[in-house]
C-alpha cells in the first residue's frame, strides 16, 4: 500500500511538471505557432476539474477504488502513448485525458490513505520529503532527454512512469469503502457558505494562477526576445522548481519560529516583488539585466507560490480536517477553473511581452494577497492558524 500510494501521488507530480519544458520544443516539431502548444496547460486543468466531478460524485461508489485507479491509471498510460504522435490534433486531447487521469488518482489515493493505519500515516508524512524532489528531478529529466534524444523522449518515460504506477496498484490489495452522496452535497453546501473557506481556496487559486501566467507566456518570450535554442527552455523551468524545492525545505522551519499570517504575508509580497522586477526588466530587453530578472522572477516566483500554498494549505487542513476531502475537491475544481481563466488571458487578452507578463503575475499575487488578508478577520475563532 505505501509504494502504490506513493507512486500514485509522485506520478502526479511528475506528469504536472514534465510537459512544461518541452513546451517550445513541440511548437518547432509540430509546425505550430506556440500559442497552440500553450493549449496544454489548460487543457491539462480542465481535465482535473472534470476528474474532480467524476471523483465527487459516485464514480468510485459504483467501481470501487480499485477499479478505478486501474481504469484511469491505463488512461494514463494510453495518453501518454498517444502523445508520441506528432499531430497537434491528437495531443490536445490526449493531454486533456493525462489530465482527468492524474486527477481521479490523486483524489482516490489521498482518500485511501486512512486505509493504512497510523505507522502508514507516519512513513506517508516522512515520504512527502521525498515527494519536494519530484518537481526538481521531472524538470531535469525532461530537460535531459529532449536535450540529448529528442521530445518524444520525454513522453516515453512518462508513460513508463504510468506503468509503473499502474502494476503497484494492480498487486495492492485494497478495501472497497463507501460515501454517502447526500452528505456530499450537503458539505460542498455548507462550504461554499463559509467565508474562511472561500478566502483560503480564492488564496490558494491566484497564487497557483501565477504559475500559470508564467508556464503561458514565458515560452514565446523565450523564443522571440531571448533567441535560446527550443531544447534549452528547461532551464528556466528547472530555476523555477529549483526556487520551489528550497522553500519545501524552509517552510517547515520557518513556520516553527514565525506566525504562519505573517510568513504567508512576506511570501506573497515576494510574488509581488517578482513581478514588479520583470516589469522593470522589460525595460532593459535583449540585455544581460533583462535575462537575469526573467531568471530571477521564476525563482521568487517558485519560492513565493510554493511555500505559501503548503503553509495555506496547513491552515485549510487544521480548519476543516473532518470534511478535508470533500473540502481538497472543491478546492481543485475552482483552483483549475481560476488558472484556465488566467491562462486565457495570458494567452489571448495580453500581449506576449515580459511588461504584460509582469504585470499579470502582479496582479495575480495582489489578489492572493488580498484574500489572504480577508481571511485574517475569521482566523481569531480559529488559532491553529496563527502560529
Amino acid at each position: 500500500m505505501l509504494i502504490t500510494l506513493s507512486t500514485n501521488q509522485s506520478y502526479r507530480i511528475y506528469a504536472e511538471t514534465a510537459i512544461l519544458p518541452m513546451l517550445p520544443m513541440l511548437a518547432l516539431v509540430l509546425h505550430q505557432p506556440i500559442y497552440m502548444t500553450q493549449f496544454l496547460i489548460p487543457i491539462f486543468l480542465l481535465g482535473t476539474v472534470v476528474s474532480k466531478f467524476l471523483n465527487t460524485f459516485g464514480m468510485t461508489n459504483a467501481l470501487g477504488e480499485k477499479r478505478v485507479l486501474l481504469l484511469f491509471g491505463f488512461i494514463s498510460i494510453i495518453s501518454s502513448l498517444v502523445c508520441l504522435n506528432p499531430n497537434i490534433a491528437t495531443l490536445l486531447p490526449a493531454w486533456f485525458f493525462q489530465g482527468v487521469g492524474v486527477g481521479v488518482l490523486t483524489s482516490i489515493t489521498q482518500g485511501l490513505i486512512p486505509q493504512a493505519g497510523k505507522d502508514f500515516l507516519t512513513t506517508l508524512s516522512r515520504l512527502r520529503r521525498v515527494f519536494i524532489w519530484m518537481p526538481l528531478v521531472s524538470t531535469f529529466i525532461t530537460g535531459f532527454l529532449i536535450h540529448y534524444f529528442n521530445w518524444q523522449a520525454g513522453f516515453i518515460a512518462l508513460s513508463c512512469f504510468a506503468m509503473i504506477t499502474w502494476l503497484f496498484t494492480l498487486s495492492t490489495p485494497i478495501k472497497r469503502t463507501k460515501i454517502i452522496k447526500e452528505k456530499k452535497l450537503g458539505v460542498l453546501k455548507s462550504l461554499s457558505k463559509n467565508k474562511l473557506f472561500l478566502s483560503y481556496m480564492l488564496t490558494i487559486s491566484f497564487a497557483f494562477s501565477a504559475l500559470i501566467v508564467l508556464y503561458t507566456m514565458t515560452p514565446v518570450i523565450f523564443i522571440r526576445d531571448l533567441g535560446w535554442p527550443e531544447n534549452h527552455y528547461w532551464i528556466i523551468i528547472f530555476t523555477m522548481t529549483l526556487g520551489g524545492f528550497i522553500a519545501s525545505l524552509i517552510t517547515p522551519w520557518c513556520v516553527k519560529r514565525f506566525q504562519i499570517t505573517q510568513y504567508v504575508t512576506l511570501l506573497l509580497i515576494i510574488g509581488i516583488a517578482g513581478g514588479l522586477l520583470t516589469v522593470l526588466g522589460s525595460l532593459f530587453e535583449q540585455t544581460p539585466a533583462f535575462i537575469i530578472s526573467l531568471f530571477v522572477t521564476f525563482f521568487l516566483t517558485g519560492v513565493s507560490t510554493t511555500a505559501a500554498l503548503s503553509s495555506i494549505r496547513k491552515c485549510l487542513h487544521s480548519n476543516f480536517e473532518r470534511i478535508l476531502i470533500i473540502a481538497s475537491a472543491m478546492l481543485g475544481i475552482i483552483q483549475s477553473i481560476i488558472a484556465i481563466l488566467f491562462s486565457y488571458l495570458a494567452a489571448h487578452l495580453f500581449r506576449a511581452d515580459a511588461f504584460d507578463m509582469g504585470v499579470l503575475l502582479t496582479l495575480t499575487y495582489c489578489f492572493s494577497l488580498a484574500c489572504f488578508l480577508f481571511s485574517l478577520r475569521f482566523q481569531a475563532t480559529k488559532s491553529s492558524c496563527s502560529k
